[in-house]
């Protein structure tokens, strides 16, 4: 058997395909599975190695047979590529390439789970809001627009280069800093903020921008609510520090 395996399986094949192993796993499970790859005319193909105990004639014999089920895994794992894949797309924002509300709420939920759990989290929610889209869409176009949303998408993503950063909105977007995103999140803010003193000069894209750091809340809606009151306080602010 050895001699026909494909290469990649032989060391597992030798540690489970044993009679000493067999022997136990059927005693315990009731039978004995194990799938691996022969070479079948040079080409690696799934077979399943199934073995069991009958009684015949007052003796115990082990039967063991192997079943080719090449085609019922290779479907299987076409199933799995096509969920992978629909799961990623269920995540990404069409328009920009990033993750869409879907995501963040998964998010969310996996960092109100380590809230509950008392583990250690650090982050920071940081909102950014588009200013100026309707004007956009109203005097250029949607086409227009969308090209709008791209910019402001891409400008958030270079200078939070190492969170992840989601369009939760039609102009809304969401990053959760971590690491040493997190670490200098004022700073990061300030960034927007300066770009957008730079920006009004050409009349040309204007974040409102707002963060707000974990502090022991209850739940990450608690920090997302706080993020957002700073992102309208600073909707306010910017007619005064860019008109």
């Amino acid at each position: 058997s050895v001699r026909a395996l494909y290469y990649e399986d032989v060391d597992k094949f030798n540690m489970m395909v044993s009679k000493e192993n067999i022997l136990k796993t059927i005693k315990e499970e009731g039978i004995f599975v194990f799938n691996y790859r022969l070479m079948i005319n040079n080409v690696p193909t799934y077979v399943s190695l199934k073995a069991n105990t009958i009684n015949e004639n007052d003796n115990e014999e082990l039967i063991v047979g192997v079943i080719n089920i090449d085609a019922q895994v290779k479907r299987e794992q076409e199933y799995e590529s096509n969920l992978y894949v629909a799961r990623m797309q269920a995540d990404i924002d069409a328009l920009t390439g990033i993750k869409n509300k879907h995501a963040y709420i998964d998010l969310e939920e996996e960092l109100n789970h380590k809230i509950e759990e008392k583990e250690k989290v650090e982050f920071a929610i940081i909102i950014c809001d588009v200013n100026g889209l309707k004007v956009v869409n109203d005097t250029s176009g949607h086409v227009a627009g969308d090209e709008y949303i791209r910019r402001a998408c891409g400008l958030i993503c270079d200078v939070f280069k190492h969170s992840p950063v989601f369009r939760v909105g039609g102009d809304e977007f969401v990053v959760v800093a971590q690491g040493s995103d997190y670490e200098n999140v004022e700073a990061l803010t300030r960034k927007i903020r300066e770009c957008n003193i730079r920006n009004d000069q050409n009349n040309e894209l204007i974040l409102a921008c707002g963060y707000a750091k974990y502090n022991k809340e209850k739940n990450v809606s608690l920090v997302f609510s706080r993020a957002d009151h700073e992102m309208y306080k600073n909707k306010r602010e910017i007619k005064d520090e860019v008109r």
